[in-house]
């Protein structure tokens, strides 16, 4: 078939190899399955390596790696790259950056470099994924990548055709003429009846695989007539089913039974060893096996270290006969083949024993408990929260586990359930609502309605509060597994009194004395307690004793739940408990709220410190600390833009966009985060429609899992972007449903999310938009979040209504507290409002602009969005040249923009734009 698709294929062929010609290329082939990816993608390696040396020049050849992706691989973390690099020569600790390394390491005796085919991205493990767009671009590599859906690509392989230049070849549907060529290659013959060929193409819908099975099937029921050289589908053959997938199960229904149980066995255990498959040959016998191979249904391929395997020559026979297997014979043939497991199961190579903990819970067999807990190790490290899910759900409920190890194991659970997005892993009654049985000597107290209880074997006292005389390992799991509760009913319900009662009681039991009264209301403190620098870090403390630990590990836990909770108060009591963490490493789990805390209040100096201390740690010992870098990251970033420092964040920005260049970024891909910080750096920057765009991405990621509750930061940056470009409808629209969602963990900058709303309202001309910065100035005041209050001092002075002189006064004091400049250019401009001064055109505003704030600019005329930033950063008196570095454009089109702005505004030059400012002179006009 080889020389037939180069034929049918040629114009994509020749485009497709034209693309992934230099080294670093990355080409992603679409179309539906069946349309012939994986063909043409090896045709386009074949014709690289001919053009690129002499055959007889082997040394210098490129490495072809081909991943090929299967549903059964899919949960399994790093099982695509398992499929062409040996168990030995990927690290044992699944951690993304070191199985990249290793990736890279295995290339380097190749002088010619490597072409990574991954065949059928859609059913590959994010892992692996993750690792291979991380290759994308590396001048060792061309990546080739085959997909069914462009616009459902996988979350890695989604970003990388985002962020870099990747080319994409769209396999269509064959026309008439090529359907006519595979068909007479097919049947042997090019003549081939008229109407026979008309039914071919419409039943199969120009599907190449759907057209070669249909012959097949045609051929062997005998519905193929030849009159001399002519054939004609002369039979009826009865209704043909009118997509690919169900014409597969049709014929599966028609097999022999011995040949569909060969078939089925091997879509379950694929890629299959012979060794594997001959222990099988009561379900899978060699003779079925063989006319499998004869049709190509199956085919033969290899290990990385040469073992011979089977798997089904296409993923959609693969997909449809495993989705065809009824569930009791599923059950059987999954029994048979975990009969064929190694033994002991825990010391196998990393991938077979996932796969064989995966097929022992299908079988509905309970794998050894050593076994799956080496799975969740493996899991958790790689963060595959649904594996992760499934074995701890097996552990907590398996007999042959300690009781640390079960609380360990329920806590693992209840993380990744969290983060997966997924409802229905959060919803089991014992995890969450049974009451708390208590003869562990604490009584029913506040906890009672949130500790865990358990069906026998499971001891009475096996809830979230540290038990008096157990293990000190015991106490330390009870405890992570109430802060995990604590989570789900801070992050999942936004339940702040229940999560309050549980982590007061969690305190209490852990020895934690005085902690305070404020720590269990959110009243708001009078005045806060801790100092405004953060405590000094040492990275060499002295050991503390097992009931410090415990004190330390609750304190801190704790002060993180309430820190995003939003309860300020509580958590600057905790600050200042005895035992509260103030030493390396336990110092980086509070960090990231710490600096999101003092960011509010103003104190960008003690911000920085923090996280100068804290970041190099949680960056470097991520298998610790797996997800505080990117919370400090990203807590830093957002510091630097609320306190006007943009340069610094963009500096940030570039950092954070570098880490993610490579596995060992902060940030897992896809959740949200990144775009969320990119919005909000392009919202500063003036670039409104980049801003829109980012944030409307990261809400879509929030949408499909949003594990800790920042989708309100996402809506309320897009609002004001939109409001910026002059899209007041739409603004008001995603405002509408800010109202509508919870904060959950947003309540931590609950400041920063109000004050994007009252400037959304404000560009909007929303006549509550002062009354809501009136709000928010005594909100921010009763939690001392100084920088808060200033600036929303700020915007209620950008309103048509005047302010009281006290306000005035007021955002005078708090600038000599604040003490940066940043504060003092707030007060500054926020003053030039107080009788009568301009709007947006003085010194003050200007050093506003650079520091990511802009007044409401109202046109009398309607500017496109690109027409807006340019105009609105022109009034503020920036060249042009500036201009174009902000908005990432030449200077031509800056010049462009001005031009069409001027025209429709009827003005001739920057001056009579400023003067167009329909609110300038006469809003400020004292009376």
């Amino acid at each position: 078939m080889h020389g037939v698709f180069h034929a049918l294929r040629a114009t994509e062929l020749a485009a497709a190899t034209a693309a992934l010609q230099l080294p670093g290329a990355v080409l992603l082939l679409t179309g539906e399955p069946g349309a012939g990816k994986h063909v043409l993608a090896r045709q386009v390696i074949e014709q690289i390596i001919d053009q690129r040396l002499p055959a007889d020049d082997a040394a210098g050849q490129p490495r072809v790696i081909t991943l090929n992706a299967s549903e059964t691989l899919q949960h399994i973390p790093f099982g695509l790259l398992h499929t062409a690099f040996p168990a030995a020569g990927l690290p044992e600790s699944r951690d993304l950056a070191e199985v990249y390394h290793a990736v890279l390491a295995a290339q380097q005796e190749c002088s010619g470099g490597a072409i990574v085919l991954v065949d059928d991205a859609d059913s590959a493990d994010d892992e692996s994924l993750r690792v291979i767009a991380a290759l994308g671009g590396h001048p060792g590599f061309q990546v080739l990548i085959t997909a069914r859906d462009r616009n459902d690509l996988p979350g890695p392989i989604m970003r990388l055709v985002r962020d870099r230049s990747v080319s994409e070849v769209e396999l269509a549907p064959l026309a008439f003429a090529q359907t006519k060529s595979l068909a007479a290659h097919l049947l042997g013959t090019p003549a081939i009846e008229a109407e026979t060929l008309s039914r071919l193409h419409r039943v199969s819908g120009g599907n190449p695989l759907f057209l070669t099975e249909l012959v097949a099937s045609l051929k062997r029921s005998g519905s193929l007539s030849r009159f001399d050289d002519l054939v004609s589908w002369s039979g009826d053959n009865g209704e043909i089913p009118p997509s690919l997938p169900a014409f597969l199960v049709e014929e599966l229904s028609r097999a022999h039974p011995e040949t569909r149980s060969a078939l089925c066995t091997v879509a379950l255990a694929e890629p299959v060893t012979l060794a594997t498959i001959a222990k099988l040959a009561d379900v899978a016998a060699p003779a079925a096996l063989d006319r499998l191979l004869t049709h190509r249904v199956i085919r033969e391929d290899l290990a990385p270290d040469g073992t011979p395997l089977l798997r089904t020559s296409n993923q959609l026979i693969g997909d449809t006969v495993r989705g065809a297997i009824p569930a009791g014979e599923r059950i059987q043939l999954l029994r048979s083949i975990a009969d064929t497991l190694p033994t002991p199961l825990e010391l196998a190579p990393a991938e077979t024993l996932l796969r064989g903990v995966h097929v022992l819970l299908d079988a509905g067999r309970t794998p050894p408990s050593r076994a799956l807990w080496r799975a969740l190790g493996l899991a958790v490290a790689s963060n595959n929260f649904g594996l992760t899910v499934r074995v701890a759900r097996a552990l907590s409920a398996h007999p042959g586990l300690s009781l640390t190890e079960r609380l360990q194991a329920t806590t693992a659970r209840l993380q990744a359930a969290r983060f997966s997005g997924i409802s229905e892993f959060l919803v089991a009654p014992d995890l969450l609502t049974a009451p708390f049985t208590a003869d562990s000597g604490f009584g029913a107290g506040p906890g009672a309605a949130f500790a865990p209880s358990f069906e026998p074997p499971f001891e009475p006292s096996f809830g979230v509060l540290p038990v008096p005389f157990e293990a000190p390992a015991t106490s330390a799991a009870r405890i992570d597994l109430g802060l995990a509760r604590a989570d789900i009913l801070l992050y999942r319900d936004d339940d702040r009194a229940a999560a309050r009662a549980l982590l007061t009681s969690m305190l209490e039991a852990a020895g934690v004395a005085e902690a305070g009264a404020a720590h269990v209301s959110d009243t708001p403190a009078g005045a806060r307690t801790h100092p405004a620098e953060p405590p000094g870090t040492s990275t060499n403390p002295a050991p503390p004793s097992p009931a410090g630990e415990l004190s330390a590990q609750a304190l801190a836990g704790a002060y993180i739940r309430h820190a995003y909770a939003g309860e300020f108060a509580a958590s600057d009591a905790l600050r200042t408990t005895a035992g509260f963490p103030r030493s390396l490493p336990r110092l980086v789990s509070v960090a990231g709220a710490t600096i999101l805390i003092a960011a509010q209040r103003g104190e960008l100096k003690s911000a920085r410190a923090i996280a100068r201390d804290t970041l190099p740690a949680a960056l470097g010992r991520p298998s610790e600390f797996h997800s505080a870098g990117g919370e400090i990251f990203g807590a830093l970033c957002m510091s630097e833009l609320l306190n006007g420092q943009v340069a610094a964040a963009a500096r940030l920005h570039v950092a954070l966009l570098n880490s993610l260049e490579h596995p060992t970024g902060p940030y897992r891909g896809g959740t949200g985060y990144v775009g969320t910080f990119t919005g909000m750096l392009a919202l500063a920057e003036g670039r409104w429609g980049e801003a829109a765009s980012e944030f409307a991405a990261a809400i879509s990621a929030f949408g499909r899992a949003d594990g800790m509750g920042f989708l309100a930061v996402a809506l309320s940056g897009r609002a004001l972007a939109l409001a910026s470009a002059g899209r007041t409808a739409l603004a008001a629209t995603v405002l509408d449903t800010l109202e509508q969602t919870q904060l959950r963990a947003s309540r931590i900058v609950e400041g920063p999310i109000r004050l994007n709303t009252i400037a959304a309202r404000l560009w909007i001309e929303d006549p509550t938009a002062q009354e809501a910065a009136l709000e928010l100035v005594e909100w921010a005041h009763q939690r001392e979040l100084h920088l808060v209050e200033l600036r929303a001092i700020h915007l209620a002075s950008s309103a048509p209504a005047r302010l009281p002189a006290a306000h005035f006064d007021r955002a005078s004091e708090l600038s000599a507290r604040i003490d940066t400049p940043f504060a003092h250019t707030l007060a500054e401009a926020t003053g030039e409002r107080a009788d009568g001064g301009p709007v947006q055109d003085s010194a003050a505003v200007r050093r506003l602009a650079r520091g990511g704030i802009r007044g409401p600019f109202l046109w009398r005329a309607a500017l496109t969005q690109r027409e807006r930033e340019v105009a609105g950063l022109a009034v503020l008196g920036y060249s042009t040249k500036h201009i174009a570095a902000t908005l990432r454009v030449s200077t031509r089109t800056v010049d462009a923009h001005l031009a069409k702005a001027f025209a429709k505004l009827a003005v001739n030059d920057r001056e009579g734009l400023a003067l167009h400012l329909d609110r300038r002179g006469s809003l400020w006009a004292t009376p």
